[in-house]
C-alpha cells in the first residue's frame, strides 16, 4: 500500500479485491470446511460477500457496532441472528482493539469449528484464524468509509 497520507492509509478497491482473493485461497488451502459465511456489518460485508462467493458458501450478516460518527458508543449495538448450528466463518474488515470479537463471543456462542477471518489484524489483539496482513500503525481508511471522510454521509 503506497497510499499513505499523513497518519492515514487509504486502502484502494483493487487492493481489497486482491486481499479477498488471497484470503479465499488461504482458507481453501487450510483444508477447513465451513457451511456459511457471516459478515459483520458494515465493513465486514464488503469482504464477506465476495469471500462467500469465492468459497461457494451461503452468506448471512449480523451487526456489531461499537462506534458512532463521533466516537465510541456507551452501549454497543448487537443485532441479527444466524444459524449457529452450522460451521461458520465470521468475517470483518479488520481486528483492531478486539472489542467487536469480544462482543461476538459474548452474544453468539462460537463453536470450536467456527473461525474468524479479516483482511487486517492488529497484533496487540487476539489473533483471528485467517488474516491477510498485519494492521499498520496508521489509521486505515477503506473505500466504503470515504463518504464519512468527506462528511457527506
Amino acid at each position: 500500500m503506497d497510499n499513505l497520507v499523513a497518519d492515514k492509509v487509504y486502502v484502494k478497491p483493487d487492493e481489497i479485491d486482491a486481499m479477498v482473493r488471497s484470503l479465499a485461497l488461504y482458507i481453501k488451502q487450510s483444508g477447513r470446511k465451513f457451511e456459511q459465511v457471516v459478515g459483520i456489518e458494515r465493513g465486514g460485508l464488503f469482504i464477506s460477500r465476495p469471500l462467500a462467493a469465492l468459497l461457494g458458501l451461503p452468506h448471512d450478516s449480523i451487526m456489531i457496532s461499537c462506534y458512532t460518527e463521533t466516537g465510541k458508543r456507551s452501549v454497543p449495538i448487537v443485532k441479527g441472528d444466524y444459524d449457529t448450528s452450522l460451521d461458520t466463518l465470521i468475517v470483518d474488515d479488520l481486528i483492531d482493539g478486539g472489542t467487536t470479537m469480544r462482543l461476538l463471543n459474548k452474544y453468539y456462542h462460537q463453536k470450536p469449528t467456527d473461525a474468524t477471518a479479516v483482511l487486517f489484524w492488529n497484533t496487540d489483539s487476539a489473533e483471528p484464524d485467517f488474516y491477510v496482513e498485519e494492521k499498520p500503525e496508521q489509521w486505515l481508511v477503506f473505500p466504503w468509509e470515504l463518504d464519512r471522510e468527506e462528511g457527506t454521509e
